[in-house]
This record gives structure tokens, sequence and C-alpha cells, in this order.
């Protein structure tokens, strides 16, 4: 079997390191990753090939009532139309799909997956530390993350280190430390934390809770959207507004209970090692070449 990518395979974003591993993993597994000829191609955003089985991978919908998300929708849909199947990235996603774009008729759910991690570096601290990182958005929550932190009490034995660009939210104090755009070093930073926060709202399958995941790291994480798909047991859970499927304004989050948080941020202490090896990109990969396979052996269409 031959696959090509409709994104260039450099870590350029989430998603083109995703397909980078996904590559890696399909080539371990015999199958060969090229342009020319292919019998499937998986698409990203954009890049539908004559000649292949074209798959599209779905990142999510436009919902932001501020940000033209019918316009956004309608060329995503047609984009779409134009393939052969379709990927969601756990049932969230399909949900959301549903409720914007329509149903389609052949499609998989596949979560994304990272190589589980096999140790290395361990970023030395002062002390130990709890761990937030993405690219910093409104409804990301970083000032939850932050306030709940230092209302639980653990500041006087824990840092809160905050990786990532364009925080929106700075807080001076001794104990929650900025350390900017991390890239290379990040899995060090993962491996020397006791956990990992990501809170935001409405989130689609959130590259950085998989890297904490295949780390080996619980994860304090909010109830709406995707996240809960990936984390499963493995953390704990913040109860959320519920969101019905609607456009919203989704860089005005509602608040989280305080209270739910901070007790919350000092039960995740006493959580066992996460179980994950349903985010191996070996176990991945499988499920991606099963779908292909149905397809070009036309049991989906």
């Amino acid at each position: 079997m031959r696959i090509s990518f409709s994104i260039p395979l450099k870590p350029i974003s989430g998603k083109h390191k995703f397909a980078m591993r996904l590559a890696v993993a399909f080539k371990a597994k015999g199958i060969r990753v090229t342009s020319k000829k292919p019998h499937i191609n998986l698409v990203f955003l954009k890049g539908v090939r004559k000649g292949s089985k074209n798959i599209f991978r779905l990142d999510g919908v436009w919902m932001n009532s501020e940000m033209g998300y019918r316009k956004k929708n309608k060329k995503l849909r047609r984009l779409i139309e134009e393939c052969d199947g379709l990927i969601y990235q756990n049932d969230f996603c399909k949900q959301a799909s549903d409720a914007f774009l329509g149903k389609f008729q052949h499609h998989a759910v596949i979560s994304n997956g990272a190589p589980l991690d096999k140790g290395g570096n361990i970023y030395k601290h002062t002390r130990p530390y709890l761990l937030t990182f993405c690219r910093w958005r409104p409804h990301k929550r970083l000032k939850d993350t932050v306030k709940g932190f230092l209302r639980s009490g653990l500041s006087d034995r824990y840092d809160l280190l905050v990786l990532g660009e364009d925080p929106d939210y700075v807080k001076s104090h001794p104990a929650v430390i900025y350390k900017g755009k991390v890239l290379a070093e990040l899995p060090s930073y993962i491996r020397g934390c006791e956990f990992v926060i990501h809170l935001a709202y409405i989130d689609w399958c959130p590259n950085s809770v998989v890297e904490a995941l295949v780390c080996g790291k619980n994860v304090l994480h909010a109830s709406t959207g995707g996240t809960k798909y990936v984390v499963r047991k493995n953390g704990i859970r913040i109860q959320d507004k519920p969101w019905d499927f609607s456009p919203n304004k989704l860089y005005k989050p509602p608040p989280l209970n305080k209270e739910e948080l901070s007790k919350a941020y000092r039960s995740m202490l006493a959580l066992p090692s996460p179980q994950v090896d349903y985010l191996d990109i070996g176990v991945v990969a499988d499920q991606y070449i099963n779908y292909f396979k149905q397809l070009l052996d036309g049991a989906i269409g």
C-alpha cells in the first residue's frame, strides 16, 4: 500500500507533528509513504488528489460565533465531500461535525497518538513542579489554571511551570514560573513534573494532552470537548458548563467551580500512573491502516 500526506512532514504545528509520527509508524509496518501514485491520500485541511482514495482527517469545526463560522464550515464541508472517507479524532469531534457540517456516511473514529515514552533527560528544577503547556489563547484558561493552583495551597511545596508562547495571563508569584516556548526539551519537562493541567474549554484532541499521557503523567482537565476522550481514566475531570453544539463565544469561556478545582489539584497527587497503550502510535497506525484497507477493498462505499 502506498500512502501520501497532503501536508509537509515537518514539525510546523501539532497536526504536522502527528502526521510525521504516523508516517514513521506506517513505514515500520511496511507501508510506503510516497507522493508517487498513492493508493490513499490522507488529507489535512486541503490537498485532494486525483487518482487516489482521499481520506479527510478532521481536526474540528468552526463554531466561534465571532469568527465567521458559517462560511468557514461551508468550505470545510465541500472539501470533505470531495473525499472518499473521513476520520474523526474522537466521538466529540463527530458530534460537533454532525451538528455543524451534517452527517457523513463513510467515516471512522481514531484518536491521535504518539510513541510511548521510553525515558530520557529529565528537567532539573529547584522544587517539585506541576506543568501546563500549549499555545495560549483565552479558551485555554491559563488564568483559571494559575489561580486554581494558588488557591489549592500547593504553592508552599510545588511550583507551577507555564510553557508556551503568548501567555494571556501573567501572575507575579514566586511559585508561578513562565518558561516561554519550549520545543525539543518538552519531553524532559513532562518527565520531571508531578502532573499536567489542561483546563481548555471545548478542545478537540489536544496534542499537549497526548504528549503528557505518553510520558506517564496524569492530566487535570475540564469536561467539555474531546479532552476527556483522550484522558479517559488517567486524570481528574472538572465539571464544565455543558455545550449544546450551538455557536458560542469560544474566547469567553464560562468559569469553573473554584472549590472543585482547588480540591482536584490536591487529589491529582494521589493518582496511580496512567495506562495509555491505546495512545501508542503503533496502535493508532493499525487503526488507520484497517480503515484504508476497508476503503480499498470496497467494504466501504
